[in-house]
This record gives C-alpha cells, structure tokens and sequence, in this order.
C-alpha cells in the first residue's frame, strides 16, 4: 500500500549527484492479515467488514472493465474434471474425482441480486490495526457476481486455515458468528436462518469447485503453484489439496 511522494516539481523520481534515481513512499500503518490466520475472533471480524463492504458495494454502478471466465462455475469445471477420468489412473484419486463431480451437481449457491464483490476476500487479504481488520487489499478480482460467492469464499478460507495452520478441528456451528457478523453489516433483507443456510452452502460450493480445480490441475499441469520443499510433485501437491477441500467441504455440511 505504498503511495510515492513527490518532489517540488512534481516529479515522483529524483537524482542524486551521480545521476541515480530515488523515489520516496510512505505506507498505510499496518500488519498483514496472514498473521491472524487461523483465528477465529480475527475471522468474526472479517465477517463484519466483508458485510460493510458488500453494503458500499452494492451502491456503486461501476462495470469492471476486466472480466473473468469460469471463476465461479460449478457446471463448467464438473464437465471438464469429468472429461479427464480416463486419465485417472489411480483407483483413490479417480473415486475422489467422481465424488467432487456428484457432489458439486447436487450443490448450488442461492440466487441473491448480482453486485460488486471482491472475489478473495480471505483474512490474508486484509490490514490489520489494533488487532482489527481494518481494509481488504487485492482488488484484481473484483468484479460483479452473487455476493454469497464473496461469503462462500470467506468460510472457506477460514476453515481452511484452522485446519492447516493451526492443526485444529471445528463444527459449522463455531463459524454461526462469522456469518451473523457479516449479516448484521450487510444489511441483508434475507431471513436469518435461511441466510446462514445459503451461507454455509456457499462454502461447499467453493470448497468443491477449488477441489476440483486442483484435480484438473493435476492432469493439465499448469496453473497452481506448489512448493517442491514439500511436495514430490505438482500432482502430489494437487492431490493434497484436492483431498483438503473435501474435508473442508464436510465441515461446512
């Protein structure tokens, strides 16, 4: 978040005697999100300023000029995993395969009014001050969609990161007060308890299209990045985390 300072003349860049450019910044004071991963009171607080953004949101009328294909479509990464079974190989992986194309064809994200989102809005993506989330960053995927997409997503990353980096387990029920802070924020007109439902739902749904797009991954051999320290291989890596958000999926149940 940096923002350049300029010289007298209005230059952002300035010579020193020997003809060497410099430029001056000052930053928003800040810590980053990722510190607070994992933590669940961190990510009630996320809840409640993704519920104030979508308000903002939702009065803009802007019209992104970047558009993005596929992002969120269950339909489209079900047909295109299901075209690669024949090159599933192992038994394990190819059950796992067939269960995140049924399960993501009986899965769907209620139908709310399309509007600006933010598209990743993860507690890694945010700026923390006094030990609270503050303003997300990241914005290359902003866009407009279903803001349920944005809260899927949210309760997916959250789950995640308990599972992952804290090594811990929980129920849908501890995630209630991160969707009632994003509902109170949002002034959602929803009912309550079908809200929390659709929420939770939208989890699954992420959960399952990330899944699946990791097995894609692991036949085409292209797109995510993984760590060699870790893992043996990208299809070692993608089965990991295709396995991973099946079990973030159960959770969500």
């Amino acid at each position: 978040m940096a923002i350049a300072h300029k010289a007298s003349n209005g230059a952002t860049y300035l010579p020193d005697r020997s003809g060497q450019l410099w430029r001056s910044f000052s930053y928003i004071e800040s810590v980053p999100g990722t510190k607070f991963e994992g933590d669940l009171e961190a990510a009630v607080d996320l809840g409640g300023i993704l519920g104030d953004l979508h308000r903002s949101l939702a009065t803009l009328d802007y019209q992104p000029k970047f558009k993005r294909t596929h992002s969120q479509n269950t339909e489209y990464y079900a047909d295109k995993l299901e075209t690669m079974i024949p090159e599933i190989q192992d038994a394990e992986y190819r059950e796992l395969t067939k269960e995140l194309i049924s399960l993501s064809r009986a899965t769907s994200i209620a139908s709310y009014p399309l509007q600006l989102i933010h598209s990743d809005p993860r507690i890694g993506n945010t700026l923390f001050r006094q030990g609270k989330p503050f303003t997300f960053i990241d914005w290359d995927g902003f866009r407009i969609a279903n803001p349920l997409v944005d809260v899927g997503d949210m309760l997916q990353s959250v789950v995640g990161e308990v599972i992952n980096k804290s090594g811990g387990s929980l129920s849908a029920k501890q995630l209630h007060p991160i969707i009632e802070a994003y509902y109170h924020k949002s002034g959602s007109r929803a009912n309550r308890q079908a809200f929390m439902k659709d929420a939770l739902t939208a989890g699954r749904v992420i959960a399952l299209i990330l899944g699946m797009r990791c097995l894609i991954d692991s036949v085409e051999d292209s797109y995510f990045r993984w760590n060699p320290a870790r893992f043996g291989s990208r299809l070692e890596y993608n089965l990991f985390r295709a396995q991973n958000q099946r079990q973030i999926y159960e959770v969500l149940v």
